[in-house]
């Protein structure tokens, strides 16, 4: 009960972490430049996509090497020091119009579920492909179970990729510039797991798959954070969207078991990948409806 107790809340921990470090970023970012919000926010998930990636090799070794207790111990201290580093911002006073934005912001209930769906459905697909792909492999593909969990670590691998790639380009390039073609790659490239192909062909659409959705989180807080300068109403956003990384993969697994095809499970990502790229599409129009003078990110 203990260990589980811990979990619990190291997982409350970085939940909160994670929200607040976004919001933190997005709101504190430079607007006198086009893009540095953006930029900013693909920075941080960036940083935090490669602890994921390493973390699990670290972890791996440490226990062959018998020194997981000292790597533990480590990440203990280390969050410590980030809590002494930080703990002067709890003493920061708010200013009269931060609070007056944030009242006003009870308003826009729209605009905040809007954002809240695009979240969910993107964390969750992104959940969906790489938790199913290692089964999907195996099946398919005539990959040993050893070898097609390998794919797990190429979908990451090139998710990064694409989220450094993706804030590169911004410095060039408007937000929409870079959203809208990472969507449209990361649909061809689920698309092509409907149905059977070769190893070569099935590495090729996972790598494709994870570039094209690497720019998309950070992309899609930065225009959520654009319309709404007050970071303290979106904390339920990002409450909504943590929890498409448990509806979704369960909803593949619900079809693909009532199907008998993990194939047609994988219909499931599509579908959602598709509707993520319409609300990307239709954004500001949708958005305008619902608040005909709210400024428009690029």
């Amino acid at each position: 009960s203990l260990a589980l107790t811990a979990f619990a809340l190291i997982g409350l921990g970085i939940g909160l972490s994670v929200t607040a470090t976004n919001l933190y970023v997005g709101s504190a970012a430079e607007e006198t430049h086009r893009g540095d919000r953006a930029r900013g926010l693909s920075t941080v998930n960036l940083w935090w996509g490669i602890g994921a990636v390493a973390c699990p090799w670290l972890v791996a070794g440490s226990e062959r090497g018998g020194w997981l207790r000292a790597l533990l111990l480590l990440g203990a201290l280390g969050a410590g020091v980030m809590f002494f580093g930080l703990s002067p911002q709890l003493r920061v006073a708010e200013t009269p119009s931060r609070i007056a934005t944030r009242a006003s912001l009870a308003r826009d209930a729209g605009l905040l579920t809007f954002f809240a769906v695009f979240l969910f459905l993107y964390v969750g697909v992104e959940n969906t492909v790489g938790g199913w792909i290692t089964t999907y492999a195996h099946r398919f593909s005539g990959l040993s179970v050893e070898n097609a969990s390998l794919l797990v670590s190429l979908f990451w691998i090139a998710l990064l990729t694409g989220r450094a790639l993706g804030s590169a380009a911004l410095r060039r390039l408007p937000e929409r510039a870079v959203l809208l073609p990472s969507l449209v790659l990361a649909l061809a490239a689920v698309t092509v797991l409907l149905e059977p192909h070769s190893t070569g062909v099935v590495l090729v659409s996972v790598a494709l798959a994870g570039a094209g959705f690497g720019p998309v989180f950070p992309l899609g807080v930065a225009r959520l954070l654009t319309r709404v300068s007050d970071h303290r109403n979106t904390g339920w956003v990002f409450a909504m969207c943590a929890s498409g990384g448990d509806v979704l993969p369960w909803l593949t697994g619900l079809v693909s078991t009532r199907t008998g095809s993990l194939r047609l499970g994988f219909a499931v990502a599509v579908g959602v990948v598709a509707t993520i790229l319409i609300l990307a599409l239709l954004e500001n129009a949708i958005l305008r409806r619902w608040k005909p003078a709210l400024r428009e990110p690029a």
